[in-house]
């Protein structure tokens, strides 16, 4: 039996569309060249976030 883990990552709000669907795409493929099985992406858009990462 396998572990199941979730994974959240956050983007600089300033990327384009484009840059995001090649993030999500590296990261999927780097997940699945190491083994991993049964993704689920959620895009959750953009938020404002309780305080602000590096001034954004």
């Amino acid at each position: 039996m396998s572990q199941s883990y979730e994974m959240i990552f956050i983007l600089r709000p300033d990327l384009s569309e484009d840059q995001v669907n090649q993030a999500l795409n590296s990261y999927k493929e780097f997940l699945t060249t190491n083994n991993a099985t049964n993704l689920e992406v959620k895009i959750w858009g953009k938020r404002r976030l309780a305080y602000p990462i590096q001034k954004r």
